[in-house]
């Protein structure tokens, strides 16, 4: 199951950055824009079809590399947890 807790990746970390930073920007960002669009649109609408959407795209960039998985688990288990997104623009 994709986001379970089961699964452990260890991966050195100077490996790590250094094949994220070798990353071509333009595969990846179109992701990164479209899971913040979903984001925005669940905050406007209270839709939770965006925040579906925006789990498929966060999965999609997870099997990109192991930071997007990072970013996909955080969520993940929020959701899971039952907690409510919160959006970046009102963290201080």
């Amino acid at each position: 199951m994709q986001g379970s807790a089961d699964t452990e990746k260890a991966l050195p970390y100077p490996e790590s950055l250094l094949s994220f930073l070798e990353l071509d920007a333009m595969d990846w960002e179109p992701l990164v824009q479209q899971a913040a669009l979903d984001l925005d649109q669940f905050f406007s609408t209270g839709d939770a079809a965006h925040t579906d959407h925006m789990m498929q795209t966060l999965g999609e960039l997870g099997a990109r590399h192991i930071y997007f998985q990072l970013l996909y688990l955080r969520y993940f288990e929020r959701t899971a947890a039952g907690k409510s997104y919160i959006p970046i623009r009102f963290v201080t």
